[in-house]
This record gives structure tokens, sequence and C-alpha cells, in this order.
């Protein structure tokens, strides 16, 4: 789950940049990356703490 996660520090500059310059905005598309990116984030957090909980749960 760690080698899983994005990291926004360099999806959503980047996005940004993409979308500054017109490309995917009419489809949403910078706007849908950060959100799933996001999302992964989230799932992979919670994952690895499950994970964590599960090996060192006492």
């Amino acid at each position: 789950f760690v080698l899983a996660a994005v990291s926004p520090a360099v999806v959503v500059p980047s996005m940004l940049l993409l979308q500054s310059d017109g490309f995917g905005v009419q489809k949403g598309v910078p706007t849908l990356l950060m959100a799933a990116g996001s999302f992964d984030d989230i799932l992979a957090i919670t994952g690895f703490t499950t994970c964590l909980g599960i090996a060192f749960g006492t």
C-alpha cells in the first residue's frame, strides 16, 4: 500500500499546468485525476493502517 500512494505534490502542479494550457478541460480530465489521486491516497493510507493493525495488533 505504501508504494501505491500518489504524491499530491507531484500530481497537482502538473495537472494545474495542463489545465491552464487547456488540455482535457472540456472533459474534466485534470480535475478527475486530482480527485482520483486523493481517493487513491485515502485508500492507500487506510489499507496500510489496516495491515499494520493486523500485523502488530495485540
